[in-house]
């Protein structure tokens, strides 16, 4: 409808559900381009147990939520399925879509939002120069392919820098 939501709206509103429920959202499923980020991820995992989406820009192929939502459906008609089973079927679906897609523990988001605390904190201690960190970030695997949208540019791949630094 031409609306959209801020990364922390959506976390206040997973919050509103959590308390008006008493119990977490199992899967938040985002449809778009560069969902399932650190800050997304930290943002949401008091309220949600899995996140689902994009690294990277979802061009044109999106998943097909119909089928999808359909077929779990289906599944659940013999047995209950456990949230780990669904994220598998959002997966699976997905990948008939050519969409390129990422599942989250939002349970383990504290403890990488600390690692990285602890390796920002062991930069700046080694006195890193910002010449030096420019490039390493520079050289850092992104999922954008270089994209002209600003708000993408500086997107990277935490793991892939970690392992830059290490290097």
């Amino acid at each position: 409808h031409g609306s959209s939501m801020s990364v922390a709206e959506l976390g206040n509103a997973l919050k509103n559900v959590h308390e008006q429920t008493g119990r977490k959202i199992d899967i938040v499923n985002l449809a778009g381009s560069a969902t399932n980020t650190m800050e997304v991820a930290y943002e949401l995992k008091d309220h949600a147990k899995y996140l689902v989406g994009s690294q990277g820009i979802q061009a044109g192929g999106n998943m097909p939520f119909a089928m999808t939502l359909n077929e779990i459906q289906n599944a659940n008609r013999d047995r209950a399925q456990t949230p780990d089973e669904v994220v598998g079927y959002l997966m699976l679906m997905n990948s008939m879509a050519g969409g390129t897609l990422s599942a989250l523990d939002l349970d383990k988001a504290g403890a990488v939002k600390e690692s990285w605390n602890q390796l920002s904190q062991a930069l700046l201690d080694a006195k890193v120069s910002g010449e030096k960190l420019h490039d390493l970030i520079k050289n850092t695997q992104d999922f954008q392919g270089r994209s002209t949208n600003e708000a993408y540019q500086n997107s990277r791949d935490a793991i892939h820098f970690a392992k830059l630094v290490k290097d």
